[in-house]
């Protein structure tokens, strides 16, 4: 067994002996001090397998453990957390081509508003406006990734499952106007493993204050 997936499969114990205290089920909305915790039922790897072949990519290890081992999506309110969607509804929110390479290495933020920088390729003229902003707003540079998380305010977290970024953690802010950036943790691009896992152990840590 890969160490993602013990991490996952003792996090979904801890999860289960926490329910069992308080008389629920694990899918039941827990509360702690400052968070709560609602975790889906855990994918059947049949299932895995059936929507991997629907979207035509293998996903990363690390985000297939936690589907299978621990629950396929959860929802919270801390640690920067808001809905892990479940893998169905990333099949139906996730946009372009899923199997081209992820197309940023840096954080990608074009200004409408800023005529000082030279165009980036293929980007159209900025006195343009409708013209730009399809471009903007165009599927093609989430290419390589799934919406994963719906960060709320209509932001999104994307995980990159084609390319060299596989595995990194990047967010859709360009309903704010802030483009499309890396999610960062300990001074580098996210990796699923290492965010989540560290979001989910804190929280656990607060429900098993009121255990």
């Amino acid at each position: 067994m890969s160490q993602g997936k013990e991490v996952w499969r003792l996090l979904r114990i801890e999860l289960e002996a926490i329910a069992a205290l308080r008389g629920c089920e694990p899918h039941q909305r827990l509360k702690g001090a400052g968070s709560f915790l609602q975790v889906e039922p855990r994918l059947h790897k049949e299932a895995l397998f059936q929507i991997q072949e629907q979207m035509g990519i293998e996903l990363p290890d690390s985000y297939a453990h936690f589907l299978t081992e621990f629950g396929n999506g959860f929802s919270s309110n801390n640690y920067q957390i808001g809905q892990i969607l479940p893998l169905e509804e990333v099949l139906k929110y996730s946009v372009g081509n899923k199997t081209a390479d992820f197309p940023h290495v840096i954080a990608w933020t074009p200004d409408i508003d800023d005529t000082s920088v030279q165009l980036q390729p293929g980007e159209p003229d900025k006195r343009n406006v409708e013209h730009w902003m399809d471009w903007y707003f165009d599927d093609f540079h989430l290419s390589g990734s799934l919406r994963i998380e719906d960060i709320g305010c209509g932001y999104f977290r994307q995980l990159v499952v084609s390319g060299p970024g596989r595995n990194q953690l990047w967010e859709d802010n360009r309903a704010a106007d802030c483009g499309i950036v890396p999610t960062t943790w300990q001074g580098a691009i996210a990796e699923f493993s290492s965010y989540y896992e560290n979001a989910v152990s804190r929280i656990l840590k607060d429900l098993r204050g009121r255990a």
